[in-house]
């Protein structure tokens, strides 16, 4: 393989006021640290500043869907704002009344997707284990926010596709009650069709990488040669294009009026992980889980750096605990050269060996910086 020529684009600082249970903070990211430590008892505010970082990179939170959730009880708007790369910066302002979120770009307001890429983010918690083994809903997240980071034109059609089926699932619910005809529907068909072609396509070529770089780190992880698979569970597979796909949505349509939701389409996608030859989530341990998810993680990390040149920055929410020495050390190694912020209840022997650190304490919202543990 080519050696890449990638872009490290580290933040430089970092700025919050009226998010959750933050106190007003401003933190200065040195060249000579890689790793930014937040320690503090659970309910302090640790996961809330890697949700203000998560927010700036991507413009969404990794957990709360309703833009209203981030503002503080007692505060009329919440603003997160990071820095980097020669002075450019991404701010985001969300008021309480009206609800409004207006994000910024260098100073000039932009759309979500002008911000999403632009400073690629991971995120890790315990919380993956879970998703990727239970939730079909997250394990499409994960694939979508990844997508959505390394092309910009997946996310256009992911955004097409979303609100075409919102469009036609308010449709298909007055067809369900005999009001209005049926024409409209085309409209959104060919809408839904062309998108979701899209996302399709874009999906099964992307998870052919990940189910190949994923099976290598896993194997190095659990440091045994398991043969690792990943697939898209896709209702597309035997189709052949846009047409086949509009005719199949035309086929629907009398059950999808009946039930009053598109039924069909890459918005019931899942995807399946086999290892030696058996489906995860009914036969593999909760240390397998953990070396697939970190797996998973360091893959996503690679992809962004082969596809935009960059290298993404990491946020890990408490990951260690849940880690034993091998897999930490795994991780410790991984990480260099990646800026990381972490967060942790107490400093372990894993994370002691970390290097060019930064450590802060967090309690009752208030981020400080410290020399010591």
């Amino acid at each position: 393989n080519k050696r890449l020529k990638v872009n490290n684009l580290k933040l430089t600082k970092i700025t919050c006021k009226g998010f959750r249970n933050l106190k007003p903070i401003e933190i200065e990211c040195n060249e000579s640290n890689e790793v930014y430590i937040f320690l503090g008892k659970n309910g302090q505010g640790k996961t809330n500043l890697l949700e203000t970082i998560h927010l700036s990179c991507l413009s969404k939170s990794f957990r709360s869907y309703k833009a209203s959730d981030l503002i503080g009880f007692e505060e009329k708007f919440c603003q997160v704002k990071i820095e980097y790369a020669e002075g450019q910066s991404h701010e985001i302002t969300i008021t309480k009344n009206p609800l409004q979120k207006q994000l910024k770009k260098n100073g000039v307001k932009v759309t979500a997707a002008h911000l999403m890429g632009e400073v690629p983010c991971v995120f890790f918690s315990p919380d993956d284990l879970a998703n990727m083994a239970y939730a079909p809903r997250l394990r499409r997240r994960y694939l979508d926010i990844l997508l959505s980071q390394i092309n910009t034109d997946y996310l256009d059609h992911l955004m097409q596709y979303e609100s075409a089926r919102r469009q036609r699932n308010a449709l298909l619910k007055k067809l369900r009650e005999k009001i209005g005809g049926r024409g409209e529907l085309e409209y959104w068909n060919q809408i839904m069709a062309k998108a979701g072609w899209q996302i399709h396509s874009f999906r099964k070529e992307t998870i052919s990488s990940i189910s190949e770089m994923s099976e290598v780190r896993y194997q190095a992880i659990s440091q045994e040669k398991e043969k690792l698979i990943i697939k898209l569970n896709t209702e597309l597979e035997n189709l052949e294009g846009t047409a086949a796909y509009l005719k199949k949505l035309v086929n629907e349509e009398a059950t999808d009026i009946l039930f009053g939701k598109t039924n069909f389409g890459p918005h019931k996608d899942d995807l399946q992980f086999e290892l030696k030859g058996h489906d995860m989530r009914q036969f593999s341990s909760r240390g397998e889980w953990r070396s697939l998810v970190l797996a998973l993680k360091f893959t996503e990390i690679e992809l962004i750096k082969i596809k935009t040149q960059k290298i993404p920055i990491l946020l890990l929410d408490d990951v260690f605990s849940e880690l034993d020495e091998t897999r930490q050390n795994y991780l410790i190694k991984a990480i260099e050269g990646i800026q990381t912020f972490l967060t942790t209840t107490h400093l372990n022997h894993g994370q002691s060996n970390l290097k060019k650190t930064a450590l802060f304490r967090v309690e009752d919202g208030e981020i400080k910086r410290v020399n010591k543990p």
